[in-house]
């Protein structure tokens, strides 16, 4: 849905060139939980195809999820699918 070639959108560890970083920073970051993980990969691969993937495996005992956390993952995967599809920017 979002056109990445990502294999994880959600979890691992990001290392970022700073004036990659600096670029993504220019336009304000909408995810506020655990959503922020996929719309950080997602501005990476909209902003560069020179990016590698390690995937990481790990074991976790992480906090149940809320009806807060869920919503704004919907919300932004929608914005972003528009964006992604339509070539919209959102601010």
């Amino acid at each position: 849905m979002l056109g990445t070639k990502f294999t994880d959108l959600t979890s691992g560890f990001i290392m970022f060139k700073r004036e990659l970083l600096i670029k993504i920073l220019e336009k304000p970051i909408h995810s506020k939980y655990h959503f922020l993980q996929t719309e950080l990969r997602w501005k990476i691969s909209s902003n560069t195809k020179n990016y590698i993937e390690i995937p990481i495996t790990y074991a976790s005992n992480s906090s149940p999820l809320n009806a807060q956390i869920i919503l704004d993952a919907i919300v932004n995967l929608f914005l972003f699918t528009l964006t992604n599809l339509f070539n919209i920017m959102i601010q």
